[in-house]
């Protein structure tokens, strides 16, 4: 085995133990929230709300996945989706008062910093405003 291969298969090798331990932690945080259920609501906390496609698309996710795991937090109540202030043609997710109070729980357990890392409130980079006039797509 070359020392790239050796490399590769180290990297996988820890990559698998960190998601392994990621998970068994988030499961420890909130036994209601999976690990990219967290993450999905910290990431609408952070940026105070953004579409669907927005966050398949900062996570690197399918969009199935994402509508999967968004109709899930839905049917808990802890999102709700809002039609955009800019286009009524446009979704735009946001915590439930539910959503955060669960974030904050998590936060608290954690004892401290924000979900999101302490970032800014406020659209994210990755939130696209549809403007008719371009082909956002």
């Amino acid at each position: 085995m070359t020392a790239a291969e050796t490399a590769v298969e180290t990297i996988q090798r820890e990559m698998t133990i960190f998601a392994r331990r990621a998970r068994a932690s988030a499961g420890r945080m909130h036994p209601e929230l999976s690990l990219v259920s967290y993450t999905l609501l910290g990431h609408l906390e952070e940026c105070g709300g953004c579409r669907a496609t927005d966050l398949a698309a900062h996570y690197a996710l399918d969009k199935s996945t994402v509508s999967r795991q968004v109709a899930a937090l839905e049917r808990a109540g802890l999102i709700e989706r809002r039609l955009d202030a800019e286009d009524h043609r446009v979704q735009v997710l946001h915590l439930t008062e539910a959503g955060q109070e669960i974030l904050a729980q998590v936060t608290r357990s954690r004892g401290g910093g924000r979900p999101g890392g302490g970032a800014r409130r406020g659209r994210c980079p990755t939130t696209r405003t549809h403007n008719p006039k371009k082909n956002n797509t």
